[in-house]
């Protein structure tokens, strides 16, 4: 996927130590965010395999299917969202430590953009964020 561009919906894996890979979706295109400098900047989040009997925040639940990548339950882990500014998620992509992979379909994206908005473990600030756009 060389042609990869982070822009709303965009996905990539990101290395999470002996387990492998955490899929993330970009949830903006890029913009400037007050008090983020005068970088353009995007809010992620990550997906998490569902584990049974542990809790979970249900505000967006996956089953295989909803992306190439997911092939069991998971669900998305608001409490770990994150801005990151765009020149350096695309070094990461270039340099390949992020694998960059299919985008999320418009459903999916929708999806996750107002489980944002309804999870209780989001922060403040990441929904603030994304409300204005």
């Amino acid at each position: 996927m060389a042609d990869w561009v982070p822009v709303a919906g965009s996905t990539f894996l990101v290395p999470s130590g002996p387990s492998g890979y955490h899929l993330h979706v970009v949830l903006n295109d890029p913009c400037v965010f007050d008090g983020y400098g005068p970088v353009c900047c995007v809010v992620m989040v990550g997906f998490t395999s569902k584990v049974n009997g542990a809790p979970y925040d249900s505000a967006c639940n996956l089953v295989a299917g909803d992306h190439p990548f997911i092939n069991h339950d998971s669900y998305i882990a608001y409490k770990y969202a994150r801005v990151d500014r765009i020149d350096e998620l695309e070094k990461k992509v270039t340099t390949k430590l992020f694998i960059p992979r299919e985008p999320v379909s418009a459903e999916l994206l929708y999806r996750i953009r107002n489980g944002l908005q309804s999870s209780r473990f989001a922060s403040r600030e990441m929904k603030r964020l994304l409300t204005n756009l």
